[in-house]
Parts: structure tokens; sequence; C-alpha cells
């Protein structure tokens, strides 16, 4: 066997083991040749797998109590038990906290209005929502027009509503601020057939602007179109809650 071919197969037996710049400054010395060097490459080989087999346990398949341990040593199946457990335990909580009563739920990001019985959906509307503008007025008023979120209740219901303009209404037209008693404060028609007032001067009301209906254009008020207000008019009291997410 030549030189080369011998170093190809020791190359081919301990590739990635060892630093073959070193290999090749040994096997280029003149003392190793033919016969000699193949001796060399059947030592170095062997020690290398003495060396590999006392450090490296023998393989064996796991068994399922391993295949199924967790990181912190316990048992996965027991863990997927305990999270079962605490699934159910918070399932009561939430199914405790619904309204045994039809409820109404309002989700400000999507405009959507739902009007619902337990778990059961018994109107799916498009709605319109608060625009999120701000406006100042003379000396330090503002006003922030975004719709509140949390747990409301209806307070008052009402048929053919009519609105008490407040002042941002007359800011936004640049027309004067007129007394709180002035009859240019009562506009009627604006807010639709029926409004349900849930808290703090905000309604859920009709509009005028139907083709706005899903955009986010009110002063903080819930609109609705005709048809889906007069359902929601007749299918709630006071005191029926109201979520706004």
């Amino acid at each position: 066997m030549s030189k080369i071919s011998a170093k190809r197969v020791l190359e081919r037996a301990l590739d990635g083991v060892l630093n073959w710049s070193v290999l090749d400054r040994v096997l280029n010395r003149s003392v190793l040749h033919g016969s000699l060097f193949v001796l060399a490459a059947v030592v170095l080989v062997s020690a290398f797998l003495a060396v590999f087999a006392t450090t490296t346990a023998p393989w064996r398949p796991l068994t399922p109590e391993e295949i199924f341990a967790s990181p912190a040593g316990g048992s996965l199946a027991g863990e997927i038990k305990s999270l079962s457990r605490k699934r159910d335990s918070l399932a009561q909580r939430l199914e405790g906290k619904i309204p045994k009563d039809p409820y109404i739920v309002i989700n400000t990001l999507e405009n959507r209005f739902f009007l619902k019985n337990g778990n059961e959906v018994l109107l799916d509307a498009v709605c319109s929502t608060g625009s999120f503008q701000r406006l100042e007025g003379p000396g330090d008023q503002k006003w922030h027009f975004k719709t509140p979120r949390g747990r409301f209740q209806i307070l008052a219901k009402q048929a053919n509503p009519v609105w008490v303009k407040p002042d941002w209404a007359f800011i936004e037209e640049n027309k004067p601020i007129p007394s709180r008693q002035s009859s240019e404060r009562i506009e009627g028609g604006s807010l639709g057939r029926f409004a349900m007032a849930f808290g703090d001067g905000y309604f859920i009301h009709g509009t005028l602007y139907k083709r706005l209906l899903g955009l986010p254009v009110t002063h903080g008020c819930i609109r609705l179109g005709d048809a889906d207000l007069e359902i929601v008019y007749k299918s709630s009291r006071v005191g029926t809650s109201v979520l706004i997410y």
C-alpha cells in the first residue's frame, strides 16, 4: 500500500476527529513509509475506538416512561390531567359570569354588536363606535371621542328620543355655544327611533348616516341600523348587561 492510499484510508476512518494539519506533518516525515505507515494507522484507529467505546453509553430504545417524562421530572400524563382540571375550573367560573338573561356584547375593534342569551347569538349586527378623535374648546374644555370599555347596564330606555346637543356639537359646527336652557340644543330625529342609555351620557341609538355603519365615527355612543336597533330595544330591559371591549 502506498503512502497516499494509506493516508486516504486513515482520513476516512478518523474524519472530523484528528487535526489533519498535524497529521500531514507526520505523514510527510520520511520515517513513515509502506507497511510502517499502515501499522501506525491501525494503532491510531484502535486507540480511538477504545477511547470512544469507554466514553459512550451503549444504545438502547427509550422506555414509554422516559418518552413521556416531563423536563421537570414529573409525568407528562399527570401534567395533562392537572391542566385539564384547571381548564374545567376556569370554564365553570366563566359560566358563572355569563348573565342569565339576554345581554349585549360590543366589539369596538371590529364594530360588531351582539345580542346574546347564554351562548346563543340572537343578533349579530354591524355598528359604529367611537372615532378616538380629540377636540378642544374654549378655556380648558377637551374631549376624546372614544367608546368606554368595560361592563355596564341599560339604565334607561326611550322611544322617539331627542338629542340635547352638548357644547362640542356647536364647536364642531363653528357656532357659538348657547346657554344650557337654549332651545337650540334640542334636536329631534338624530338618534333614530330608540335610545338606550348605559351611563355617563353614552347611548345605544340609531343614526341618519347608515352608510357609515361599521366605521369608528361616533363621539362615543353606539350606533345601529333601524331594524337591528328595534330588535335590541324590544329584547332588552333596564338592567340588561352591556359588555364592551
